[in-house]
């Protein structure tokens, strides 16, 4: 809203005006929802960013073919039931101000597609991610960057460093820049793709070199990263970085000769949750950690759910309701494997 301001002189009997002015207050406006590409019969998480508006109230309304309908949870599960463009629409509350950002969601049906290759060295390091558009970005290692477009890699700006770039992370900020995460065997770093330069930002400048990066985005657009700093007196560390209004956060998560392959995600505020295997002489232990606000928490996941002895490359996801959904590898079977915990791992 805008208020007009006038200031008056007294003078004897007469009142002279002065001066004149406004005053604005801005209320907070929805800049951005994502996804906006999903997959029919798949539950899917959105997220409405709305800067300032911490608190307020959230209503969705996704249509009549979608499960649910409307709902007021902040980051809603939702499964759409049919393919097409659904016209879909968010509304944040506070007491007597609304406001409302109309947006559409294309539900696509699964689907195999052939991709054209771009030779790239030592591409089996490489991070996949959606832009705001839709369109898949990937990054790999040498530090080179490509779009796919109507089915066929194109390359965009290399990284201007001049070191080797290898096992990063990436992920879309809350502007919509694509950001990814490097250590490789050097401090941990990200750079930004801003209107199609690459900015660096060196996160953790300790000067150890780091693998294993994992980056995920909250719902307020901060980031967090996982990394593994390597050989830190004889140890290895597992280390997080997390933005912050007044800047990066560093915390050790675990001390271990062996905590590798860690994946990240965030729960609705924003907090970081992990997972991550810690190969002890007995086998691989599948851990998961999470942030509390204040301090890491710990815990083995039970094996008994499955009857397997070891886990490697661990994925995972956070849903609507904030349990945490775990896809890892076993190598003997060699098996792909679900657990997910609400009261209890299952």
């Amino acid at each position: 809203y805008t208020l007009k301001l006038w200031s008056f002189l007294h003078i004897g009997e007469d009142i002279e005006y002065i001066v004149s002015g406004y005053l604005s207050h801005d209320e907070p406006a929805i800049s951005y929802i994502t996804p906006l590409n999903v997959t029919v019969g798949t539950p899917t998480a959105f997220y409405g960013y709305a800067p300032g508006a911490e608190g307020w109230t959230y209503k969705w309304a996704f249509g009549p073919d979608a499960n649910p309908q409307t709902t007021t949870t902040g980051i809603p599960l939702v499964t759409f039931n049919t393919p097409g463009i659904h016209s879909c629409s968010l509304t944040i509350t506070n007491g007597s101000y609304s406001t409302t950002s109309g947006f559409s969601v294309n539900v696509d049906e699964w689907h195999r597609q052939p991709i054209a290759f771009v030779e790239a060295p030592k591409s089996k390091s490489s991070s996949l991610t959606y832009d705001w558009s839709g369109m898949l970005n990937l990054c790999t290692a040498g530090g080179k960057f490509y779009k796919l477009e109507d089915g066929q890699w194109i390359q965009g700006a290399t990284f201007p460093i001049d070191r080797w770039i290898y096992d990063g992370s990436s992920v879309i900020d809350g502007s919509g820049n694509l950001t990814v995460a490097y250590s490789w065997n050097a401090p941990l770093t990200l750079f930004r793709n801003v209107a199609g330069l690459w900015e660096e930002e060196v996160v953790d400048p300790s000067g150890y070199p780091g693998i294993y990066n994992s980056i995920a985005i909250g719902p307020q657009g901060m980031l967090s990263i996982i990394y593994l700093k390597r050989d830190i007196g004889g140890l290895d560390q597992l280390m997080c970085a997390r933005q912050t209004a007044g800047g990066w956060e560093l915390s050790e998560i675990s001390e271990d000769d062996h905590d590798i392959y860690p994946s990240i995600a965030t729960d609705s505020l924003g907090n970081p949750l992990i997972c991550y295997n810690s190969r002890k002489s007995s086998g691989s232990l599948l851990n998961l950690a999470w942030w509390d606000g204040t301090q890491w928490l710990n815990e083995t996941v039970p094996y008994s759910l499955n009857n397997q002895q070891m886990a490697r490359s661990c994925c995972l996801y956070v849903d609507a309701a904030d349990n945490p959904h775990i896809v890892y590898e076993t190598p003997s079977p060699s098996e792909i494997v679900h657990v997910w915990r609400d009261t209890d791992w299952h």
